[in-house]
């Protein structure tokens, strides 16, 4: 697990799957942002492998700057989520 800050806010409940191409924001994250479904881009392509056995839709997807690091040595990065109508353990999913 990691606790990376995304737009400025610090997630603790963040998942490093080194074995994924998705990055996935959960929808109970989104307030925690301070973000509403306004800024959200609508897509139309499913994802498999969070929910076994079925495909889930993501709403939107959102480009989030990610900030990995100490207050001393840090990167940020623009990673791009979409967006799941489900919440889990994590808030976020990074891959």
């Amino acid at each position: 697990m990691l606790d990376p800050i995304i737009s400025n806010v610090w997630f603790k409940k963040v998942l490093i799957d080194d074995g994924s191409a998705l990055n996935i924001l959960f929808i109970g994250a989104l307030t925690e942002l301070g973000l509403t479904k306004d800024n959200l881009v609508l897509i139309d392509s499913p994802f498999w492998g969070i929910v076994p056995g079925r495909a889930s839709q993501p709403l939107e997807q959102i480009t989030l700057p990610v900030q990995f690091g100490t207050a001393n040595h840090f990167r940020t990065e623009y990673v791009n989520f979409f967006m799941a109508d489900f919440d889990t353990a994590y808030n976020t999913i990074l891959g």
